[in-house]
């Protein structure tokens, strides 16, 4: 038996009928601005690579941390500008916050590398040696 919480009103009046699509697509929308700007990849060298989009930041003004698995990446750049003969200030802020936990592959022992070029900061992780592939050969009992 199903119970409805809602009276049939939602139904029937035109106010409330909502295109059959609607959640679809706000789905979409607020999940491709989510997804925007951070990238994970192994590379052909068997590194794990974390992209973060930082555009306009220098790398003095981004912190980076690694805590039990998880990668935070922190970015912020103020803008301050004024002109008494022009009578006009400006002020502004842009900022970047990415968290994401790592694959349990990472080596946690080794430190990552990290650059920053064109607005894109690179982290590379080496992968742990245990987390690759083992050939293991099978010995014939008799």
């Amino acid at each position: 038996m199903s119970f409805n919480l809602f009276p049939s009103i939602f139904n029937r009046d035109p106010l409330f009928r909502f295109p059959k699509n609607l959640m679809r697509e706000l789905e979409q929308f607020y999940g491709e601005e989510r997804d925007q700007g951070l990238t994970i990849y192994e590379d052909k060298n068997n590194n794990i690579v974390v992209e973060a989009a930082m555009p306009g930041l220098n790398p003095e003004e981004i912190e980076i941390n690694l805590n039990k698995g998880v990668l935070w990446i922190k970015g912020e750049k103020k803008e301050e500008e004024s002109d008494r003969d022009k009578k006009f200030y400006r002020r502004s802020m842009r900022s970047f916050s990415y968290s994401v936990a790592l694959p349990e592959q990472v080596n946690d022992r080794e430190e990552p590398q990290a650059s920053y070029k064109d607005g894109v900061l690179q982290i590379s992780f080496q992968k742990a040696k245990s987390s690759e592939a083992k050939r293991i050969s099978v010995k014939s009992e008799k």
